[in-house]
């Protein structure tokens, strides 16, 4: 797993990320944020969903905010930004529907990311 390429054209990653990422630690980080992002993303959405069904505009914020974090460091900007709109809109009680939509866009967006996440993580 250490010779993880990044060089092949990623569409749900930032391939800039993911080589500063695939460059420290001799090559030996990367696979191992990938595969930690991968093991937490699905109880994140879960977390989200569950508190945006609920209401709950503090979890909203805090669960969006780490998501957020984990999602940038691993290079898969568009859940970042999808999770900085829903923690802004939250922080600012503007949310209509609870993050509902947007929550369900950020599981979207991650679905759509996991066969280019599995490929990586099977180099």
């Amino acid at each position: 797993m250490t010779d993880l390429d990044v060089t092949t054209a990623v569409a749900h990653f930032d391939a800039e990320q993911l080589r500063t990422l695939r460059g420290l630690r001799g090559g030996t980080l990367l696979p191992r944020l990938l595969a930690l992002y991968r093991e937490q993303a699905g109880l994140q959405l879960d977390r989200l969903q569950a508190a945006a069904l609920g209401g709950d505009l503090v979890a909203v914020v805090a669960v969006s905010h780490a998501f957020k974090s984990s999602s940038r460091s691993v290079g898969a900007k568009k859940i970042g930004d999808l999770c900085e709109k829903l923690e802004t809109a939250a922080r600012s009680g503007m949310l209509t529907d609870g993050g509902t939509d947007l929550s369900e866009q950020i599981r979207a967006a991650y679905e759509a990311l996991v066969p280019e996440l599995e490929g990586m993580l099977a180099l």
